[in-house]
């Protein structure tokens, strides 16, 4: 099984003095996003914690972007705040750091506490993942089945009554033909050639929250799901093969 995650740490800072903690090192890579540039993540079999400092020996060796502009008001213009975006890999994670300057730091407000019930506070949150494993046949170690199964999620929750989730999943499976394990002839069921097999399939999921009070929520959801199969199916795409839609009401009475 094979698993990636987004490793976010974003920090503010004024534009002068660069803090110590984030003052670039001599052996970082620094690429520069004027013209078209091209750059390469560096795999470091590290670790690091996610607490919005790069105080980590991985941090010196990770690959540091700059130099962007903007995109609004006007396209291409040079950014009026200075902006790094830091990356690298490890074994088990994609690592990203940003760190925004701001001329006017007093100005930043970071309001992380829930207890704030701060209505437009908003996050967001990416994570994606794949499985892909392997079933060999004993006798001569040839692959008789293989499945990859890709999976993304992303939650938008812009304030905190009001989440959002999609998930999405793509199925791919093949399979060969059934063979007789001592002597490999082809196996036959109900008098048909069991030969290979080839299957895809896309499931797809919302959900919709809305907590107007604590104790009071509402939940939307729905969920579908497409199939193919090239071996069986005489037309061509995908074709739905299951509908799903749920909704749960909750409601705390108080006295």
């Amino acid at each position: 099984m094979i698993a990636l995650f987004l490793c976010l740490g974003i920090l503010q800072a004024p534009s002068v003095p660069t803090p110590a903690f984030v003052s670039t090192p001599a052996s970082a890579i620094v690429v520069e996003g004027r013209g078209s540039p091209t750059f390469s993540i560096p795999r470091i079999d590290e670790q690091a914690v996610v607490d919005g400092r790069f105080d980590e020996p991985a941090w010196s060796k990770a690959t540091r972007r700059t130099g962007f502009s903007e995109y609004q008001p006007a396209d291409g213009r040079p950014a009026s705040e200075r902006t790094e975006v830091w990356l690298w890999y490890s074994p088990k994670a994609l690592h990203i750091g940003i760190v925004a300057y701001d001329s006017v730091p007093g100005s930043v407000r970071a309001t992380v506490a829930e207890r704030d019930n701060i209505e437009r506070d908003d996050s967001v949150r990416i994570e994606g993942s794949l499985v892909s494993p392997r079933i060999s046949r004993d006798r001569d170690g040839s692959e008789f089945a293989r499945v990859a199964i890709p999976r993304l999620k992303l939650e938008y929750q812009p304030r905190r009554s009001l989440f959002f989730r999609f998930i999405t999943e793509y199925g791919s499976e093949r399979r060969a033909a059934l063979e007789d394990p001592v002597t490999g002839a082809p196996i036959y069921v109900d008098g048909s050639l069991a030969g290979p097999l080839s299957t895809n399939d896309v499931r797809m999921d919302w959900l919709v929250s809305f907590e107007p009070t604590p104790g009071t929520v509402a939940f939307f959801g729905y969920g579908s799901r497409l199939a193919r199969n090239p071996d069986l199916d005489n037309e061509p795409g995908y074709r739905r093969t299951s509908d799903g839609f749920f909704v749960k009401l909750a409601y705390m009475f108080r006295r």
